[in-house]
């Protein structure tokens, strides 16, 4: 029959465009990250789904396979019915997390993909079990295969009404984009025609969705009104329209994606001879800013690391989703950086003294797609000044122009938390956006911390310089973004580096550590000790304690401390604090650097992520991790008071001396004299 030929013919052809996505999948690590991921699995259910037409087309007289007692028709039937919600479902987790993506460019909508497989395979599995379960409903359903038979079944709502669902996410992220194309743009960086090519890709990518499986809505439509189970073994126009849609929207998924960007710039990569025909612009469009997980205790993140270089045209290269969010994200960089300028030059109109009022005082900077929001502008400017930090030096670190020439200097890491980090170009501020709850208990602590850096100067938490907003004025979402001092402050290499709770339960690398020493190391792949001159190992001791004393009446839990290790060859050692009698020197900071006793090593060090408070998120954490058995003294989530005794212990447990002596002075149990 031709509606077999058809559908064999065309679905071959599906299965040999998704199997070609597949393999440059697995082929270029550029094109592993998320979202390529959600695209992949959508081609593996493209595939499958393609495979049972040709598998029917193949064998002759498979309508004899169909009836609707036969064990091949309910194969059929379930195949088809698993597959295809499957496919339409990552067909609209794709069009969310395009919409995600140009709402806030900065989220980091991959923690949620366990939710998305959670619900895509909930929905597929659920519905087709609930189909075979009613084995009289499956039957030939008038495409050259098995489904619902009857054309007028409610069975059939079980495909359709997901489809419905999934239609309005493909046009609602189709119009959302095009209605925000001016704030992915910026005409003076020359990156229109770009941003409209990729555009224009996703409108084709979700087109070809809707195009595709249009054809059968519009064919059970018509037998729902003017078809009989009769006359259903009889295709018409629209049957053979229905299946040459499903079963080639596989391969036309696939050109998207085998024509995009990121492809291309990954085979000219390997290559050569593609090079000669990159045009000019597309060295800019497949550059990347850098990633780098230093801050990122979760080594999940760690291995996601990716590939860059420079350019003015710091975006990601990979998806078209990449693209799309860099262009975004650029430009927010670009206007927080103009807007930053402003303000330490006193040039803004108004500062926000309140998180919560937030939306009614805005300061204009940059284009007048975004919104430059600044909180507390004089209490910041008081911190940088108790700090050294001249406003020239400070607007020399985020000039603009600066930032996006040295684009070895510019590093971001997406953490699991969805925070984005952004180094200046001199490495002397870390530039991080914040989650709105943690913008509320920075608010919240703002004045006892700034208290507390005033009369603490050599304090071990890396401080607060600037806490500020933009927001994306057609979308309407807000980035918080704080900058902090940068824990790194140095040009030298940093061979090793550690995350440090204190806890002991998940807090192991292992050997991957041991083979790459440079990734993030946690708690228990640190097995050396540090060996400091005695002023600095005093004034460390004495600091932990404080500091964390101080995180604990502030009701603050989880944090860590950041250390990097710098090994001098031994032919060149350190100068400076190499002897035990080293003094600490007026205006001295942990993350310029303590050298080791023999100079051998350089310390840097810095305690971080202290945006966390003991909230009911925290508390359910502990409760479900308590449920698997995992010890509560061990692991991260403890009370403010626990976890502050726990990481005084930990941290003094890291220098060569009595680790409790410390403790003992502070809580008065030692006199003050006592040698440490």
């Amino acid at each position: 029959m031709l509606i077999y030929r058809l559908s064999g013919t065309l679905g071959g052809i599906s299965c040999f465009g998704s199997a070609l996505v597949i393999l440059s999948f697995f082929s270029f690590k550029e094109l592993r990250r998320f979202p390529g991921s959600l695209i992949i699995t959508l081609c593996a259910c493209d595939f499958f789904l393609s495979l049972k037409f040709v598998v029917t087309g193949i064998i002759q007289n498979s309508n004899g396979l169909q009836g609707p007692d036969t064990i091949s028709c309910q194969i059929q039937a379930g195949w088809y019915q698993f597959f295809a919600i499957s496919s339409v479902g990552w067909n609209a987790i794709i069009s969310i997390v395009l919409i995600s993506y140009v709402k806030n460019p900065f989220s980091n909508i991959g923690k949620h993909l366990k939710i998305f497989h959670a619900i895509v395979w909930a929905t597929a599995i659920s519905t087709t079990v609930f189909l075979l379960s009613h084995n009289k409903a499956v039957g030939p359903s008038g495409d050259g295969s098995c489904w619902v038979s009857d054309p007028h079944s409610l069975f059939r709502l079980l495909f359709f009404v997901p489809l419905v669902i999934c239609f309005f996410w493909g046009l609602l992220a189709q119009c959302y984009v095009a209605s925000h194309l001016q704030s992915i743009t910026n005409p003076r960086e020359n990156a229109t025609q770009q941003s409209q090519t990729i555009l224009i890709r996703m409108i084709m990518f979700n087109l070809v969705f809707i195009a595709c499986w249009s054809f059968a809505l519009v064919h059970r439509s018509f037998e729902w009104h003017f078809q009989t189970p009769e006359t259903a073994e009889n295709p018409n126009i629209l049957a053979l329209m229905d299946v040459a849609g499903v079963s080639i929207q596989g391969f036309a998924t696939s050109l998207v994606w085998l024509t995009s960007p990121g492809l291309k710039a990954a085979l000219s990569k390997r290559i050569p001879y593609l090079r000669r025909w990159r045009k000019p612009n597309d060295t800019n469009a497949s550059q990347t800013v850098t990633l780098d997980d230093d801050y990122n205790a979760d080594m999940d993140d760690a291995n996601r690391r990716e590939e860059g270089g420079g350019g003015d045209d710091c975006v990601q290269q990979g998806t078209d989703l990449d693209v799309l969010s860099g262009l975004l994200r650029r430009n927010i960089i670009r206007s927080l950086l103009i807007g930053i300028c402003e303000s330490a030059e006193g040039k803004t109109s108004m500062g926000v003294t309140s998180f919560k009022t937030l939306e009614n005082k805005a300061c204009r900077s940059g284009s007048s797609d975004f919104e430059f929001i600044d909180y507390e502008p004089g209490v910041f400017a008081q911190i940088r000044a108790a700090a050294g930090i001249t406003p020239e030096d400070y607007i020399k670190s985020m000039n603009v122009n600066t930032f996006f020439q040295q684009n070895d200097n510019i590093k971001a890491s997406g953490a699991k938390g969805g925070s984005f980090f952004c180094f200046s170009p001199d490495r002397k501020f870390i530039m991080k956006t914040i989650h709105p709850d943690e913008a509320v208990l920075l608010e919240n602590i703002l004045h006892a911390l700034t208290s507390y850096f005033l009369q603490e100067p050599n304090t071990l938490i890396s401080k607060f310089y600037g806490f500020h907003g933009v927001q994306v004025s057609q979308v309407g979402t807000i980035c918080h973004i704080v900058v902090m001092a940068n824990v790194f402050e140095t040009n030298e290499k940093i061979h090793e580096c550690y995350d440090l709770k204190g806890s002991t339960i998940d807090r192991q690398v292992g050997r991957l550590h041991d083979e790459h020493p440079s990734m993030l190391g946690l708690d228990l792949d640190l097995k050396r000790q540090l060996s400091m001159p005695s002023a600095f190992s005093s004034l460390y001791l004495t600091q932990v304690i404080k500091d964390s004393n101080f995180l604990c009446e502030l009701g603050i839990m989880d944090y860590s401390l950041l250390i990097g290790f710098h090994f001098h060859h031994q032919n060149n050692r350190a100068s400076g604090q190499c002897s035990d009698d080293a003094k600490v020197k007026p205006g001295f900071r942990w993350n310029a650097g303590v050298v080791s006793i023999d100079g051998v090593e350089t310390y840097y060090m810095g305690i971080i992520d202290i945006l966390q408070s003991w909230n009911f998120k925290k508390k359910m954490e502990r409760f479900a991790k308590g449920l698997l058995g995992k010890s509560k003294s061990g692991i991260s989530s403890v009370p403010p008071k626990p976890y502050s005794l726990r990481f005084q212990k930990s941290m003094c447990n890291l220098i060569n001396s009595p680790p409790l002596l410390p403790l003992l002075i502070l809580h008065g149990e030692v006199q003050q004299d006592t040698p440490v």
